[in-house]
């Protein structure tokens, strides 16, 4: 990626000009808010448009070409609400991550994942569990939207933050389901369904942080720097897979029904703190 990235700031004063849309004048732009207000300039009076050369790297923002205005007050604090919600978003992905990590050993050696019917008896493959949650984001989507565009028309849909504060808390919940389901084992094996049943909420809880924290960058960044402020959220799955990696390793040293617990209580600590976080960053977000 960094390499394709260099080759194309490097080909970028090269590529031939093209014609960017058309687009009312705004107050910022030197259009008047009447203008604006109407649709846009008349025909006759508006300058025609002219084609424009593609950017060189100098004029990108933050490239150092002085030729963007620096940003405004509302706009860094846009920034800042992304940069605080960083840290618990990453202790997000590392509990959620557990997913593909922990929950696998753990399914292997302690899960009963047997299935008979009718006399019929088989085993479910270890492996097959990891296409649980993939299939139930697919299944489950169109019911949660379902929900949030009901819960729109009642006026009791919950604020971009508290949804991803949901997120976090549904990671707890199933992190208590998988402690509930080992301590009633004891030394013996769990169902599998108590495994279904944790993966549907982990599914749950991934629908109401990631795709609501993608849009939300959209919404909250300022549009010169959009794409930096996406690739840092993105970054929030990268340093969160390392942090997975280093709670996996208490795995095989720590009792599991305390390692759930913990993974439960790093997630609960995520999610209040988002949750927290929504009253000193609602005039950033504006949401």
């Amino acid at each position: 990626m960094c390499i394709g990235l260099g080759i194309y700031l490097y080909a970028l004063p090269h590529l031939s000009p093209d014609e960017f849309s058309k687009t009312s004048p705004s107050p910022e732009r030197g259009g008047s808010a009447l203008e604006e207000r109407r649709g846009g300039v008349n025909a006759q009076t508006a300058p025609q448009a002219t084609p424009t050369r593609r950017p060189a790297v100098a004029d990108l923002p933050l490239a150092g070409g002085g030729k963007n205005k620096p940003l405004s007050r509302d706009e860094w604090r846009a920034v800042a609400a992304l940069l605080v919600l960083f840290v618990p978003t990453t202790l997000f992905w590392a509990t959620y991550e557990q997913i593909g990590n922990t929950t696998v050993l753990w399914i292997d050696a302690d899960i009963d994942r047997s299935i008979h019917l009718f006399g019929w008896a088989w085993q479910i493959p270890t492996t097959w569990f990891l296409a649980f949650n993939p299939f139930m984001i697919f299944a489950f989507t169109p019911f949660v939207v379902a929900l949030w565009a009901r819960q729109a028309a009642r006026g009791t849909e919950p604020e971009t933050i508290t949804k991803m504060a949901l997120g976090c808390f549904g990671v707890t919940a199933a992190n208590l389901i998988y402690a509930f389901a080992a301590f009633h084992a004891r030394n013996g094996q769990a169902s599998w369904l108590w495994v279904l049943f944790a993966i549907a909420t982990f599914t749950v809880g991934e629908l109401y942080l990631s795709p609501v924290g993608l849009s939300f960058v959209t919404k909250v960044a300022p549009a010169r720097i959009i794409s930096m402020l996406m690739g840092v959220w993105l970054a929030t799955s990268f340093t969160g897979g390392f942090l997975s990696g280093f709670l996996g390793s208490f795995w095989s040293r720590t009792p599991h029904i305390e390692f759930f617990l913990l993974i439960a209580g790093i997630s609960a600590l995520a999610g209040l703190t988002i949750f927290v976080c929504r009253w000193p960053l609602k005039g950033a977000v504006g949401d």
